[in-house]
């Protein structure tokens, strides 16, 4: 597919945009890509500049709030935590949310459900052997041990899968 700005070299760059309800792709060299992210510099300085206080410098690598801005990108991974809370007042302007709220996929769902019910259970089991109600306890620790079995199998499972 060849890129829709300049017609000339191949699209590598795909942008999905969201904009007054409507869906719009873009597909983009590289190149013309470059300008893009220049634009969405531009942007995030605009956000970023109605910010109402100064943020250090990144600890780690040493950029600025001021270069995230004019660079549209973060220094490095620590900038991430640094700049946690001036990020998250960016992303309230840009969207109307600062967490997903979108759909998971169905294994990932299965996953994160037996992941919370594990830790439900092993809570469970410390206030049962707080209260020293041992055979609840006992029931529960056979209850995690058969789940955390499970979940190993399910993943050696998964791994074989996906090495043939």
């Amino acid at each position: 597919m060849l890129c829709q700005k300049c017609n000339k070299n191949e699209a590598t760059v795909h942008v999905t945009q969201i904009a007054g309800g409507e869906m719009t792709e873009k597909h983009l060299c590289n190149t013309c890509a470059s300008e893009f992210q220049l634009g969405l510099g531009e942007l995030l300085s605009g956000l970023i500049g109605e910010m109402p206080k100064a943020v250090p410098s990144c600890p780690r690598c040493g950029i600025t709030f001021a270069q995230v801005q004019k660079a549209g990108r973060l220094g490095c991974p620590q900038c991430y935590r640094h700049f946690h809370g001036a990020i998250e007042l960016l992303l309230g302007k840009l969207q109307a949310s600062t967490h997903h709220k979108g759909r998971v996929p169905g294994s990932l769902r299965k996953e994160d459900i037996a992941r919370k019910k594990l830790q439900e259970l092993k809570e469970q089991m410390n206030i049962a052997v707080a209260q020293e109600a041992f055979e609840e306890a006992a029931r529960l620790r056979d209850e995690i041990k058969m789940m955390e079995k499970e979940a190993a199998q399910h993943a050696n499972v998964a791994d074989t899968g996906r090495a043939e």
